[in-house]
């Protein structure tokens, strides 16, 4: 908000007067001038974030294949905005996400040269994310909030696959999941 002499952030505009303002309408009421660009509070959008992945396969013999694959994600999201939600309202608000993920999968596969094949695994996920959030419901600046949610997720899988012709397979798997988040 700013008053009619243009005090506070920014600088004022003039603005006809609108007795009802509908949604986006800058215009004098109560001896304020709306502004829907907050100059001080710029809107921003930055994405920083880092994947990698190791994969290691070891045969084991002629048929069977052992396999690991490691997974580390790590991304920090900051997003800045203002808007309006009519009536002489600013909603301006400024999150932060940080967040860091391991995952390591590990399997273990069959090639027997015949019909039937199978394939068991297991996976393990660690995932981390911390959320800053900062609101300003004009003229109300809401206090920070701040939280850290950790999950950790085990899972449990298999596969058959049976080969009935050279063009054709039948599989059919299962796999079983637990999550727990905090």
């Amino acid at each position: 908000y700013f008053d009619e002499n243009g005090d506070s952030r920014g600088t004022a505009r003039n603005r006809t007067n609108c007795q009802l303002p509908a949604f986006g309408d800058d215009c004098t009421a109560d001896n304020r001038v709306w502004v829907v660009d907050v100059p001080a509070y710029p809107p921003l959008q930055n994405v920083n974030q880092l994947l990698t992945s190791l994969e290691m396969n070891y045969q084991l013999g002629d048929r069977l294949k052992l396999s690991s694959i490691s997974g580390y994600q790590d991304a920090k999201i900051h997003q800045r905005g203002n808007s309006t939600t009519g009536f002489l309202t600013s909603v301006q608000t400024d999150n932060i996400d940080v967040s860091h993920t391991f995952s390591q999968e590990i399997r273990l596969s069959s090639d027997f040269g015949g019909p039937l094949n199978f394939m068991l695994g297991a996976f393990y996920e660690r995932a981390s994310i911390n959320q800053v959030y900062d609101i300003i419901f004009n003229p109300i600046h809401f206090p920070k909030t701040d939280q850290t949610i950790t999950s950790n997720t085990w899972s449990g899988f298999g596969q058959l696959t049976y080969e009935i012709t050279d063009q054709v397979e039948l599989s059919g798997g299962a796999r079983y999941s637990h999550i727990n988040s905090k």
